[in-house]
């Protein structure tokens, strides 16, 4: 069996205890760097070191009875007629094995027996996969990210204290900054946005509301602008107006997009942790304090998720 197990989350848990129950010994083989580094979302994809520990780890947890091994190539240690007694797989990897089978006849040896797992669903009903850790749409559980969202979100003052302090580091001075490739970047806040345009500094997304410390203001930079969409959006909350208009443009490949809100903008940087990938980047203004960039992180969704999950004003409509 072999797999990149990057991200390790619970279909790869299952994909290991249920090849345990059918063998007294597992050879598992894990891609190595070179042989992933086409999957989606590369910049995210864990070190072979890291998959490596991941996957020693549960088998010592799990007692199981495992050798691992480094894949430089499709094949692995399936070519020596000695080795291995079968192949366990899911359906994305049986192409892998019936490939395995072809080159073990034209050597001369047995098409090995092909034993096949079922992928684990998310609480959606979709496949748990790392692709979709990477793309930030669900956990390592299977737990969309999104549904924190899927009402009206009413913030408490606790909540807004919660996340008062910056949640990234601050970005200063701005002659030694460079900002992240700009399909990973999003801007966030009327001050945040006209220090990008200033500077030349390219992103996928920006979102402002005409207002600088809450106080309506007009800006040459700004009101130039060209407005991809209009959203509204009150004070002191995520709407599912505002939360839509945010999927829309992550999922748009088009660059520096335009986000119009009619209320306020601010924590429009909240749901942006739980809708972009992993490794994307959010800046915003931190009142006396300048721009805050903050990576998204599974860490961080996770700490927006808990805030959220404990706010009693969610709409009901």
């Amino acid at each position: 069996m072999g797999g990149s197990f990057d991200h390790f989350h619970a279909g790869h848990a299952q994909f290991l205890l249920r090849a345990a129950e059918q063998a007294d010994r597992l050879l598992i083989g894990i891609t190595s760097d070179a042989l992933i580094r086409h999957k989606p979302y590369p910049e995210s994809l864990e070190p072979m070191a890291t998959r490596w520990q991941a996957v020693e780890t549960f088998c010592q947890q799990h007692h199981l009875n495992v050798t691992l091994v480094e894949l430089t190539d499709p094949y692995g240690p399936t070519l020596d007629d000695s080795q291995v007694d079968a192949l366990w797989v899911t359906y994305e990897t049986k192409p892998g094995a019936d490939l395995i089978n072809k080159v073990r006849q034209e050597r001369g040896f047995q098409p090995l027996p092909i034993l096949q797992c079922s992928m684990v669903k998310d609480e959606a009903g979709g496949e748990i996969h790392s692709d979709r850790i990477r793309a930030g749409t669900i956990d390592r559980e299977g737990r969309l990210w999104v549904k924190t969202l899927d009402q009206d979100v009413t913030f408490t003052s606790d909540q807004r204290r919660a996340l008062a302090e910056p949640q990234g580091p601050i970005v200063t001075p701005f002659h030694n900054f460079t900002p992240p490739a700009a399909e990973q970047c999003y801007v966030v806040g009327d001050n945040s946005l006209e220090t990008f345009i200033e500077n030349g500094w390219p992103y996928h997304l920006g979102v402002f509301d005409h207002k600088r410390a809450r106080q309506t203001v007009t800006s040459d930079v700004i009101d130039q602008l060209p407005v991809t969409e209009r959203v509204d959006n009150p004070p002191g909350s995520i709407s599912h107006h505002l939360v839509a208009a945010l999927q829309k443009s992550i999922a748009t490949s088009t660059l520096n997009q335009h986000l119009r809100v009619n209320g306020e903008e601010d924590l429009a940087a909240v749901a942006l942790v739980l809708l972009l990938p992993l490794n994307h980047h959010i800046f915003y203004g931190q009142p006396d304090q300048g721009i805050v960039q903050l990576t998204v992180t599974e860490t961080s969704k996770a700490r927006v998720r808990a805030i959220l999950s404990q706010n009693p004003n969610l709409s009901q409509s």
